[in-house]
């Protein structure tokens, strides 16, 4: 067997395409690449498609929110409007609500996420999302805020759903004056960008995760091919090495949010036991301490699509 699911694999790919984007949009507003968001504006074209493994995230993850809106009301919630257009013409911003519904005498706008369990226990707030050194995360926070500009509201109404356990949980965020500015500033460098036809340089401190799956990695160059500044080496074990490092990357990130978790859940007890585990833990006072100044090699891996001829 097998061709049953590579069949619905296939379909999913079959489905995905690249689509112009003429306009800022709230749910991408937030990204930390000034340069990303000009990208989808003037050379959309160009993306790569998303992978296999980030297809079905997707697809998933919007089958997840429209079971949450049908949960809704079938508790009793009326939802009307749902995937309504929000649109400002002066910041070329462009939204779409996942639905109103009305709590008391107001009726306020709701955002659906389908996320994983660590998320689910760890985001209870808007301060969490903004703290989270989850860059997507983060994102959350200035498309809910981009969501309250376009609605001209108060708050808005952020639903999680824990995609493995099903549970629901809800609350609101206020409206945020100093993201409000924030997300204007950008939609008008963007907007002046694509307008006058350029590029906008690329910070030094944007994490290697945002460029690691970002669909212009191929055209943008960043900073690891400089014209004489790049070595092309032949290097079996390397490049296995390099391989492996990627094979592990999920799991030493599913490692750090478990035991993240489980270090919240005991700490200050002195002894846990639970089921086979027993956990002991203590207090330890740490001394602070200058770092001598110096120099230090930093590196970035991004992974290439590698084609007969170049790269892809």
């Amino acid at each position: 067997m097998g061709w049953i699911a590579d069949k619905v694999r296939e379909a999913i790919k079959q489905k995905s395409r690249v689509s112009s984007h003429p306009l800022n949009r709230a749910s991408t507003i937030g990204h930390p690449c000034l340069r990303h968001l000009v990208f989808w504006r003037t050379r959309w074209q160009e993306a790569e498609l998303p992978n296999l493994r980030l297809l079905l995230l997707y697809e998933e993850g919007r089958k997840q929110e429209r079971l949450v809106l049908q949960e809704l009301q079938d508790a009793g919630i009326e939802v009307f409007q749902t995937q309504r257009d929000y649109f400002s013409p002066t910041l070329q911003l462009i939204g779409h609500i996942d639905g109103l519904i009305k709590c008391g005498q107001n009726v306020l706008p709701i955002e659906v996420k389908s996320v994983a369990p660590t998320t689910f226990y760890r985001v209870n707030s808007y301060q969490d999302m903004l703290k989270s050194p989850r860059f997507w995360e983060k994102m959350w926070a200035w498309q809910v805020q981009a969501y309250i500009l376009l609605a001209e509201v108060k708050e808005i109404v952020l639903i999680l759903k824990n995609k493995v356990s099903g549970d629901l949980k809800d609350f609101s965020i206020p409206r945020d004056d100093d993201m409000l500015a924030a997300i204007e500033r950008r939609c008008n460098i963007v907007n002046e960008a694509v307008k006058e036809r350029k590029e906008i340089e690329i910070p030094e401190e944007i994490d290697e995760e945002v460029c690691k799956e970002c669909p212009f990695l191929t055209i943008c160059g960043r900073d690891f091919v400089k014209q004489g500044d790049m070595l092309v080496i032949d290097d079996k074990e390397l490049e296995e090495l390099l391989d492996e490092r990627e094979a592990l990357y999920e799991a030493y990130k599913r490692y750090q949010e478990i035991d993240k978790i489980i270090t919240e859940r005991v700490k200050g007890q002195s002894v846990t036991i639970c089921g086979n585990w027993l956990i002991t833990g203590k207090w330890v006072k740490r001394k602070g301490y200058t770092v001598p100044e110096g120099e230090y090699w930093r590196k970035k891996i991004i992974k290439l699509n590698k084609k007969e001829g170049g790269y892809e």
